[in-house]
């Protein structure tokens, strides 16, 4: 309310510049560049949490299955082979 007794202007917030106060002319490409990085910063960090989450997936199904052990051949066959 102190702005009202030194008439000068009230301060400004976020959201409230009208297209009056936007840079004439460049303002478009700004606009899109901002959007292009916004973009790219999304997709970046969905796919991020897509591979993450597809790793841990991976990981868990490894640890959750039982070890397959080796099958060995049996002492017999392995006998009957080498006597040829």
């Amino acid at each position: 309310a102190g702005w009202l007794l030194l008439g000068t202007a009230p301060p400004r917030r976020w959201g409230s510049c009208s297209a009056s106060c936007l840079p004439p002319g460049g303002s478009r490409g700004a606009e899109g560049a901002q959007i292009a990085v916004a973009l790219v910063l999304c997709l970046a960090v969905a796919f991020g949490v897509f591979f993450l989450g597809r790793h841990l997936l991976l990981q868990a199904e490894s640890l959750a299955a039982p070890p397959a052990r080796e099958r060995r051949p049996s002492r017999e066959a392995e006998g009957s082979t080498g006597g040829v």
